[in-house]
Parts: C-alpha cells; sequence; structure tokens
C-alpha cells in the first residue's frame, strides 16, 4: 500500500505531552488554532485519562498515527542489472517464479497487519528468461568458474581462516584509505607504474603536474600501519582502487585490470597477508571497486560517434532497462564499433560487454548539450548518465545488462 506521509509513532511517541510557551505568540488561541500541524496534533487538556500524560499543562501535543488501512498489493520487483537498479510493477506477468509460498509469506504479514490479501494471481507462462551467449562469451565465463574454484582450492591449501561479515555494519568504524597517498612502505615499486606526463617531468627535473603524480603510497605501507588503525579504535579499512590500471593514474579509479593489482601498489600475495594480518587485530578490509566503467590504452571508437546514432543508442537501452527481461539479446543496430586495446584481460574483450553508445559529449536530446538537460527532465538526465560513455572519452561503460558479463565480471571480484 502507498506509505504513510507520517511515520508510525514509535514507543511514547503517541502520548500527549506539555507544549511550554517560548514566544510571545504563543498562548491557547495559538494552541487550539494548530489543531494538527505536519505529524503533530495539538489540543487542550481536556484532564481526561488519555491526556494524563501531559500532567497539568494547559496545551499538549502528540505525533499523529497515520492511517494504515487499506488494499495490500502484490508486486514484482525486478531487479534490471549488475548495479542493482530495481523496477517496482503491479503486472504480475513480469516475475518469473511467483509461486503460492510467496502468498502464504503475504498472508502472514496480512494477519499481522489486520489487512486484508489478495488472493493468488496465476501468472501467463513467462518467455526464455536467458539467450545463451555467444560461444566466445561462453568460453570466458568458463575460464571465470574455472579460475575461481582453483582460487578456493589454493586458499584452502594455504589453511589461512575467513573472517565472516558483520550481521549489520552500523556500529563499524569504518576509515577509508587513498593508497597512494597514505604511506610508503617500498620505494622500490614508486617508479614502475606512473602516468606518461610524469615520467617525462622526471626527466626534465619539472613537477608542474607534481598534484597529479603517483606519490609511492602502496599496500606495503599500509600493512605497517594496521596497528596505529587498530589503536584509533577502526574496524574497518577502506581501500581505494588498488588493480591495474593502464594509465598509471594516482587515483586508480579507471580500473584496466579487475585480475590484478597494480604493481605500483603491491601484488595479490601482498595483499593476502595484508588481509590476514589485519584480521587478526579484528580489523576487517573493503575493497572499492567500479562495476560500471573500465578504462586502458587502445580502448577507443573505431569512428567519430554521430550524434544520431548516440541518441538512437541511448534511447534503446533507456527502453530495454525499463521493458526488457533479463538475458534479452540487444540489438546491434545502433551500437558503435570499440577497438579494445591490449591493457583488458583477455575475457573481458567481448563487444558486447560494453555499451557502445558514445561519449557523453556526443548525446544530444532534442538539439541541446547534455549538460544543459535541466533536473526537471530526470529521464533524460539518467540516460545520458546511464549510457553514455565520459565526455573526455577516457572510460568506457561496461553493458551491465548483459548476463554474460555479469557472469564474468562478479567471478573476478570474487576471486579476491
Amino acid at each position: 500500500t502507498e506509505a504513510p506521509f507520517c511515520p508510525v509513532p514509535e514507543n511514547s511517541e503517541g502520548d500527549w505531552t506539555c507544549v511550554g510557551f517560548t514566544r510571545p505568540e504563543q498562548n491557547m488561541s495559538w494552541c487550539l488554532a494548530q489543531g494538527i500541524s505536519g505529524c503533530t496534533e495539538y489540543a487542550e487538556n481536556n484532564q481526561s485519562p488519555d491526556m494524563a500524560s501531559c500532567g497539568a499543562c494547559s496545551c499538549c501535543r502528540r505525533k499523529v498515527t497515520p492511517d494504515l488501512s487499506g488494499l495490500p498489493k502484490t508486486c514484482c520487483v525486478l531487479f534490471n542489472d549488475l548495479l542493482l537498479n530495481y523496477t517496482i510493477t503491479s503486472d504480475l506477468s513480469r516475475c518469473v517464479g511467483l509461486d503460492q509460498s510467496i502468498h502464504a509469506d503475504l498472508a502472514t504479514v496480512g494477519a499481522r497487519h489486520n489487512v486484508t490479501t489478495p488472493p493468488p494471481v496465476t501468472c501467463p507462462p513467462s518467455p526464455p528468461a536467458y539467450v545463451a551467449p555467444t560461444p566466445e562469451v561462453q568460453a570466458a565465463i568458463e575460464w571465470s568458474k574455472d579460475r575461481l574454484e582453483f582460487a578456493e582450492r589454493d586458499f584452502a591449501e594455504h589453511g589461512l581462516p575467513r573472517m565472516a561479515s558483520v550481521e549489520t555494519w552500523h556500529a563499524e568504524v569504518a576509515y577509508t584509505v587513498f593508497v597512494d597517498r597514505f604511506a610508503n612502505g617500498n620505494v622500490k615499486n614508486d617508479l614502475l607504474n606512473i602516468p606518461d606526463f610524469q615520467r617525462k617531468e622526471l626527466e626534465r627535473g619539472q613537477t608542474w603536474s607534481l598534484p597529479r603524480w603517483r606519490h609511492g603510497g602502496d599496500l606495503q605501507g599500509l600493512r605497517s600501519r594496521l596497528t596505529y588503525l587498530h589503536d584509533l579504535g577502526v574496524t574497518v579499512v577502506v581501500l581505494s582502487p588498488i588493480f591495474a590500471n593502464g594509465r598509471g593514474e594516482y587515483h586508480g579509479f579507471c580500473t584496466s585490470d579487475p585480475t590484478s593489482v597494480d604493481p605500483g601498489f603491491g601484488s595479490a600475495e601482498l595483499l593476502r597477508d595484508l588481509v590476514h594480518e589485519a584480521h587478526e587485530l579484528g580489523l576487517r578490509i573493503v575493497l572499492e571497486i567500479q562495476v560500471n566503467h573500465i578504462c586502458g590504452e587502445g580502448l577507443k571508437y573505431s569512428a567519430e560517434p554521430n550524434v544520431d546514432d548516440v541518441g538512437r543508442c541511448v534511447d534503446q537501452f533507456e527502453n530495454s532497462y525499463w521493458n526488457s527481461s533479463r538475458g534479452e539479446r540487444l540489438s546491434d543496430r545502433d551500437r558503435l564499433p570499440l577497438s579494445l586495446g591490449g591493457d583488458l584481460p583477455l575475457a573481458l574483450k567481448h563487444p558486447s560487454f560494453f555499451v557502445r553508445c558514445g561519449p557523453q559529449s556526443s548525446f544530444r536530446p532534442e538539439g541541446h548539450a547534455f549538460a544543459e538537460v535541466g533536473e526537471d527532465q530526470g529521464s533524460t538526465r539518467q540516460a545520458g548518465s546511464l549510457w553514455t560513455d565520459d565526455a573526455a572519452g577516457q572510460s568506457f561503460r561496461f553493458n551491465t545488462l548483459d548476463v554474460g558479463f555479469q557472469t564474468v565480471y562478479v567471478n573476478m571480484l570474487k576471486w579476491w
């Protein structure tokens, strides 16, 4: 049912309480004129048992109890992509596998809240939920599964204990570490993966771009500071992205290969040791990742994107996002050819894994630059943000609707 405007009062919030007049304009006439204001009800104390909690005050107030009556509806929650964006619809024909057990659960909830549950709805046969991947994508899926199984065996052979996740993170104290700027524990890897402009400036003895240089922070430096973080009272350490970064940027937010650690930060073996030592101190390690884009040298469009093609492609993806079933293969008609370069791992070098609509700078809805799209055009802003690459042409959008991509990428991340 529709959510009430006012929250349900908790514990004593629904009791009458005294209103002390603190401003000159506040008096009994003011109190009676308030009536129900927002989610608060004002009234004169009639000295009844119901208003006993107001004491001897003349003016009383309490939280409004909303009307929760109404017929509940059964809805489908459709998870659309790897980002867990979802759609809620009352069209039950779009549900897959709706059965009596769901209605039994709804009936239990209904009884608990004194509402009436509608009778079960029989859904028509659902269309096939998944289109078989191409042989190349299937090979990537199998590779990711085999790699993950090997990692599980390898971890077990090392005999290291796992640290279970907490039931709730609300009580945890998190400390975010920007790895490159935190602590340099190994100066020997400082120049292993730096951007070209930094290398040239070092050769010339110039520091024009010093704020954008890599400064040498690494996993070994963080490892040496774990006791410091523990003594601060930290319970969770969140690492900025540490995966291979083809352009060598200090921030790591443009990953090229999520299967390996950036050599300027360390290695997978060093990360394992760091996590183990953190666990011994009662610290949890969280890795920050990107699931919607990737960067890499040589990753670029084969031809200059056409504004009309970009617009049609964005419209196609936006329509598929809201109206397709999981696993439906999208048309390539308006998607642009993309050169995949040499930095990406082989398992991600599949055109279907990328949106390929073009850069945001070429998306011009109704002839206007995307930056000019107002807040009142929310759906257009969302479409331009979801289905175009960054305006500078440096990062490229993953097609998170593609089931093959979902499987491969999730297995890559599970490996860690």
